[in-house]
């Protein structure tokens, strides 16, 4: 589920991670929420640079799929 937009995850492939956290988003919510906060949603860390680039989700291993989804079940794809 999007933390910003409350909507579950139904197409993977316009998810985007943050670089550091790994908090996985939807590619339009994150990137409207980058050109007002500097903060990630969750946890609301300081994002260093707002420019560096999000991970596509599809480019991740399946150990950080695992770590993205928060459970101890790996995500169907």
């Amino acid at each position: 589920m999007c933390s910003i937009c409350v909507m579950d995850f139904e197409d993977r492939k316009f998810l985007r991670l943050l670089p550091k956290c790994e908090h996985a988003f939807h590619s339009l919510c994150i990137e409207d929420w980058l050109k007002i906060y500097m903060t990630c949603p969750v946890f609301r860390n300081l994002i260093e640079d707002t420019d560096a680039d999000l991970i596509p989700y599809m480019n991740i291993t399946a150990q950080e799929q695992q770590v993205v989804s928060g459970s101890d079940h790996m995500l169907d794809l």
